[in-house]
Formats: C-alpha cells, structure tokens, sequence
C-alpha cells in the first residue's frame, strides 16, 4: 500500500463533505503570516547562501551560476570576501496547496489535524493526486485574470504584443524535504560544489523545510504561472485565491474524523 494524502482542515472547508471551493496559499502568503501559527514559515522558498571570510573563490562561469545564476560576471576573477558573505534568493511567488502524508500503517485522526490549528475539525483523502492537482491547475487557469499578478509581473506582460499574451499554469507536486538548514555554507572552497546549480537550487527551495516542522509530513502542489513565450515563471500577488470546484468527488474522500485513544 502507499502513502494517503490527507487534507486536515474546518469542516466547511471539507470538499469531500460538498465545499465548492478550495484555497490556494502562496509562498508569500506564509512568509508574512503571524507566526503564532504553526504552518507560518518565514523561509518559504527561499534559496540562502553564506560564504565565509577569507574563502579564496575562482569566479569561473559555473561557479557564478551556483552562486548568482550568473547575475555576477564569470570571468575566472578569485573573490575573498573580507567578512560574510550572504546571498539571498526568493522564489517567485506561486501558488501553493499542501497536504499531509500518512503511512499506510497509520490511521489520520483529528488528534494530529489539532497539530496543525485548533479550528481543524476535520479531513479528506486525495485518492487520485493526478486528476486531483490537474483538475485544480486547470480550475486556477479559468479563475486567474491579470488582477492576480504582483505589480512587478502584470507590467511585464501588459508590455507586450497581444500575440504574446497567452500564460500557462505549471503544475507540479512533490513531497516535502526537511533538512537542518536551508542555508548552504561555503567554508572552503570545494563547498561550491555542493551547491545546486540556480535553477535547480530555486525549484528545491519550493520544497525544502526545516526539520523543526518534520511532523507535518507535508506534500506539496504547486501552481506557477508561467509566459511560455518568454520562458519565465511570473510572481502572483501575495494573498490566496480561492478556485471554484465542481468535478472532486471521484478524486477525494470525506474521513472518518476520530480521536487518538
């Protein structure tokens, strides 16, 4: 048997109990979110690096894109940063939906849906996760209009030719990684290479954690909004959206809310 994906939420939020509509939070809707709450995370996709004072860094092309995706020239000039040195990047907002795994052995309770809030009162099972994150990125893209877009993402496209208006909604899911830190530290040299090149160390970060949250058991879709056209993922506005739903119930199941003992 595998692992069941197990949505913990109120119950009129249930959508396996006749909820029309499912929210979608975003990475920097949980950054900014208080942190009394215990799925609030002020690292969420984040990428950070520190190298150390002293470090003798060749700047070759491949070393810059590990470190800068190539923002910082790669001319074979050797950095020695005179005290710490950080870098941090941030994912461009998308849209996120998470649910927790539970092992085929174990049993979802509503004692563990209080670990995540106090208002939860109930659960639903994703039983098709394909069909599940498909129908929801498709529902997103007959939601999403140019409103749902930063500041910084709906100027790039209302600059552009009506031709090249047409975006796309990638979808994605994977679970969580909970590491002991987000952070890559470059102590000597050869730690360059531990580091994943910028794109990748930018699509991990979307699913990276720390080990503090490891009870969670997350898993994760992702929605991004992305210009084909111009091969680029776009940031979408902060607050979460809320999608209309009416093609689930072959694809979930309501639980069976119980306590532990």
């Amino acid at each position: 048997m595998s692992n069941r994906l197990i949505k913990y939420c109120p119950r009129q939020y249930n959508v396996a109990l006749g909820a029309t509509s499912i929210k979608l939070g975003t990475l920097e809707y949980y950054r900014h979110m208080d942190p009394k709450f215990s799925i609030a995370d002020d690292g969420e996709g984040t990428h950070k690096i520190t190298i150390k004072e002293g470090v003798e860094i060749p700047l070759t092309s491949a070393v810059s894109d590990r470190l800068s995706g190539g923002a910082i020239g790669g001319n074979g000039v050797t950095i020695i940063p005179k005290q710490n040195a950080k870098v941090v990047a941030t994912v461009n907002n998308v849209y996120i939906f998470c649910v927790s795994v539970t092992p085929p052995e174990a049993s979802p309770s509503l004692d563990q849906a209080a670990r995540f809030d106090s208002t939860y009162d109930s659960f639903w099972e994703i039983t098709d996760r394909i069909a599940f994150r498909d129908t929801i990125g498709n529902a997103l893209a007959n939601t999403l209009t140019l409103d749902c877009l930063s500041d910084h993402s709906r100027r790039i496209v209302e600059s552009l030719p009506i031709a090249n208006l047409s975006l796309q909604v990638l979808m994605m899911d994977n679970p969580v990684e909970y590491v002991e830190s987000r952070e890559y530290r470059i102590e000597n040299v050869e730690d360059v290479e531990r580091i994943p090149h910028a794109n990748d160390a930018l699509l991990r970060a979307i699913f990276r954690k720390e080990k503090r949250d490891e009870h969670q058991l997350e898993h994760r879709f992702i929605f991004a909004v992305r210009h084909p056209k111009l091969d680029i993922m776009l940031s979408v506005r902060p607050e979460p959206i809320l999608i209309p739903l009416n093609r689930l119930h072959n694809m979930v199941a309501a639980g069976s809310p119980r306590r532990s003992g």
